[in-house]
């Protein structure tokens, strides 16, 4: 995705809400089912060569905490 369709979509939404990189990887809920989705918050963001911009997130789905 291009930077200028991410600003296009993103204009849709209230400009206060959080923007959080999410995946449908199914996985166990804790409760004896399974639910889609792992969440994670950005960081930041990294320019990574001239046409390459790097959403920058903390993975703490592995995490043993």
């Amino acid at each position: 995705m291009k930077v200028k369709e991410l600003i296009t979509k993103l204009l849709d939404y209230d400009m206060d809400a959080e923007v959080w990189v999410s995946t449908n990887k199914e996985h166990p809920n804790g409760c004896g089912g399974t639910v889609r989705g792992y969440c994670f918050e950005i960081i930041e963001l990294e320019e990574f060569g001239k046409n390459h911009v790097d959403l920058i997130f903390d993975d703490w789905s592995d995490d043993d905490d």
